[in-house]
């Protein structure tokens, strides 16, 4: 029954709701956040998959006194953190802004034509509340962050994550713009940032350095791995990942294997063939002297 979910407050104008969403373990829920100034709101992502689950997050937001929505932010398309906008909208009317290069994936996911679905400008203003929209791809193409100025408060979508890491797929994913915008919500220096699955994190650089060391370490491993001759992608997932049972994960682990895998071709250290008798694509390391050549 409608109620369930109760908000915390993660900065002086943000509140989180863990919304049950369908997403990777060991996450069963994604952060819905809530910019509040008096009466009216900006509501961040929202992966509500049913009427029951949309009514759930609309009566958390009547109980904490909020009267109106100015805008629906998506952080990027995924089904998690798009479904319940569509929802929500229809009994709290606001356009949803999104990056355009999400837009048609977005579609999909919302699942409602009629529903305001805009080009996310650079910054909306909330009362006093300023609120700058930054287009950091690498998870996705249009993969958006979220910078409450007064907090000092950056919403990262799925760039950062609580706990453990975040999955990198192309050809939506792109590895080497993630790398880029890790770096960039370090430069930025928010005071927390608020990912979209799990706790807040208290030390942004510092997340965002670790989980740049982790994704450079996978690459050493891949290439370390391919010097033993030619491998394909589910050759080196066993291999990196140890023959561990990753169950529904499996999937996602491919395509960040190979999100690395197209980073190193394009960085020059590793190259491709298919050939006979299975025409399976295999991978293999360019060494120093073949790339001068």
């Amino acid at each position: 029954m409608p109620g369930l979910l109760h908000a915390k407050r993660v900065s002086p104008n943000v509140l989180k709701l863990a919304v049950p969403t369908p997403t990777l373990p060991p996450f069963g829920e994604t952060n819905t956040y809530v910019v509040c100034d008096g009466g009216r709101a900006v509501v961040i992502d929202c992966g509500a998959e049913t009427p029951e689950a949309a009514a759930d997050v609309l009566a958390e937001l009547q109980r904490l006194g909020i009267q109106s929505v100015a805008a629906y932010v998506a952080t990027h398309h995924h089904v998690d953190h798009t479904r319940g906008l569509g929802l929500l909208s229809a009994s709290m009317p606001a356009p949803i802004y999104i990056h355009p290069l999400d837009h048609a994936a977005a579609r999909q996911h919302v699942r409602d034509g009629t529903v305001d679905l805009r080009v996310a400008p650079t910054a909306i203003q909330l009362s006093g509340v300023e609120i700058r929209l930054l287009h950091c791809p690498g998870h996705t193409r249009g993969h958006l962050h979220v910078w409450v100025l007064p907090d000092n408060a950056l919403v990262v979508g799925d760039h950062l994550a609580g706990t453990g890491s975040v999955w990198i797929g192309p050809p939506d994913g792109h590895m080497g713009d993630y790398y880029a915008s890790l770096k960039r919500v370090e430069e930025l220096a928010p005071e927390i940032a608020l990912p979209g699955h799990g706790d807040a994190i208290s030390d942004p650089a510092q997340a965002s350095r670790a989980l740049l060391e982790r994704r450079l370490l996978r690459e050493r491993q891949i290439v370390d791995a391919l010097a033993d001759g030619p491998l394909t992608v589910d050759e080196l997932v066993d291999i990196v990942y140890r023959g561990r049972e990753l169950g529904p994960a499996l999937e996602f682990a491919k395509r960040t294997i190979f999100a690395h895998l197209e980073h190193l071709s394009e960085q020059g250290s590793v190259g491709r063939s298919t050939v006979a008798p299975d025409l399976r694509t295999r991978y293999h390391r360019i060494l120093e002297e073949e790339s001068l050549t």
